[in-house]
């Protein structure tokens, strides 16, 4: 039976047919200890090189907003990125991946007589990826394991798809709401259980300010009875008119419910409100939309991008703004549930008190706006927020000793992640998709010796592909920025 979904858990990688771009990358086998050894040396700097552009332009673009809005002098700006010591973490976590990865790859091919199959790309990316990440820092590590293992079993996912064994339509959509669910009720109530900076990127971007959360976060828990001082000066110092002051003065310190006034005490009307929300995440959120979008571009499609600027621009700004205003949707739909919840508690009487897990399911239902996002993005959000949702999860049972911690567990989670991730990269590219598949492309052309990429074998025509990098890649594929998953 076709595959007919346009969204499910592996993404867009079902609708395609195998094109040049999803085809293996072949390599000349190596006979001999120097030649492993040295190619592996090679790849080792090319990727220290590689790791270190890629990361400090990235945190000048990043710094360079502060740069623009007056924060930050230009000239401390290109010097934290250019020597900080996350640029050098960079380039030694790249070094270290490249030169393991090539190395025990070619080793065990050697070893098995010419052999390359899956048992060759998970036991190298996964010592690879093992060793790499000890040069990073420990929650970095923690944070990026979380990433990978997630990336890891999308591609199994993707793999199975693509034989026909596996379908679960609109999967990437509901992976999407019950992560983000558990990630809003981490930020009403645990906090402690995601990342301090995703959590303060939470806050931020929110529309409910810090002191009114921690007074909302104090009557849902129901043990401590509120201080209206507390309230009162939580509308004061969000300039909420007279009227806020006099419902806050009013609440009592056993209250069913935190009512509107108080909640958004800046601006009364919960419609006046979610509409200023919508604008504020807009405003706030279009830069960083801006730097994710035209970083890779730059970075992956860099030819591309000399062929036809247009184009590639004008996607690059419809991208971000749909980005933009899937995001603000979402925390302008948070709020606004949230009101209605007040609306049907104070006024209607048909529940009797607010509760934590309101937040969450106020989180779930607010992710309708992924279906703004574009369909091949949604897998990518799937993947981003997955990992920050089962954290928070095993934290809250961790906390309430319903699991157990087991030592250095983010170091297995690395190494397994990548394990998978170049197990089927190195034999089912179209397995990956999306970003990765095409910046592990683009790093294996970067790095690897030229002369060791062999041409297509299945009768594609050479003279119609183009090399990559200035020549590095001869005759081999075309860039990986055809068909392959295009994270648009």
């Amino acid at each position: 039976m076709p595959i007919v979904s346009t969204d499910d858990l592996r993404g867009p990688v079902a609708q395609r047919r195998p094109s040049v771009s999803a085809e293996r990358v072949r390599h000349r086998q190596l006979k001999t200890s120097n030649e492993i050894l040295a190619n592996a040396t090679r790849n080792a700097l090319r990727g220290a090189v590689l790791g270190y552009s890629i990361r400090s332009g990235l945190l000048f673009l990043l710094r360079l907003m502060r740069v623009v809005k007056g924060k930050l002098p230009i000239s401390k700006a290109l010097l934290e990125s250019l020597f900080g010591k996350e640029s050098f973490r960079m380039a030694g976590f790249f070094g270290v991946f490249a030169f393991v990865w090539k190395g025990t790859n070619n080793s065990i091919i050697r070893h098995r007589d010419g052999k390359d199959d899956h048992v060759n790309g998970f036991v190298s990316g996964a010592l690879a990826g093992a060793l790499a990440s000890l040069v990073e820092t420990k929650q970095w590590r923690t944070d990026m394991s979380q990433q990978f293992l997630a990336r890891g079993l999308q591609a199994l996912f993707n793999s199975l798809s693509l034989k026909r064994t596996f379908h679960f339509r609109h999967g990437n959509s509901l992976i999407f709401a019950l992560a983000t669910a558990q990630v809003m009720y981490a930020y009403t109530m645990r906090p402690e259980t995601i990342p301090p900076s995703y959590n303060k990127f939470i806050v931020t971007t929110g529309p409910i300010p810090l002191d009114v959360l921690l007074v909302v976060r104090q009557q849902l828990t129901g043990k401590i009875p509120l201080d209206p001082a507390a309230v009162i000066k939580a509308v004061v110092n969000n300039k909420g008119s007279q009227h806020c002051i006099d419902v806050a003065s009013a609440i009592s310190p056993m209250a069913e419910c935190i009512p509107c006034e108080v909640l958004h005490p800046a601006i009364e009307g919960c419609n006046r409100q979610s509409f200023f929300t919508l604008m504020k995440v807009l405003k706030a959120i279009l830069p960083v939309y801006f730097t994710l979008n035209f970083v890779p571009m730059v970075v992956l499609k860099t030819r591309e991008l000399f062929r036809r600027p247009q184009s590639l621009l004008w996607r690059g700004v419809k991208n971000s703004m749909r980005s933009s205003l899937f995001l603000a949707a979402y925390v302008a739909s948070f709020m606004r549930i949230a009101c209605f919840t007040r609306d049907i508690i104070i006024r209607h009487k048909i529940l009797p008190r607010d509760s934590r897990y309101f937040y969450w399911l106020n989180g779930f239902l607010s992710s309708w706006a992924i279906f703004l996002e574009d369909e091949k993005r949604r897998s990518e959000l799937a993947m981003y927020v997955l990992p920050r949702g089962v954290d928070a999860l095993y934290k809250t049972l961790y906390s309430k000793s319903l699991i157990f911690q087991i030592p250095h567990f983010e170091v297995a989670m690395f190494s397994a992640g990548l394990g998978l991730i170049i197990c089927y990269f190195q034999t089912e590219p179209e397995a990956l998709g999306g970003i990765i598949s095409r910046l592990l492309r683009r790093v294996d052309l970067t790095i690897e010796d030229a002369d060791m990429i062999l041409k297509p074998e299945h009768g594609y025509d050479p003279k119609a592909e183009k090399g990559v990098d200035g020549g590095r890649m001869s005759g081999g594929f075309r860039e990986i920025e055809g068909k392959a998953g295009k994270l648009e």
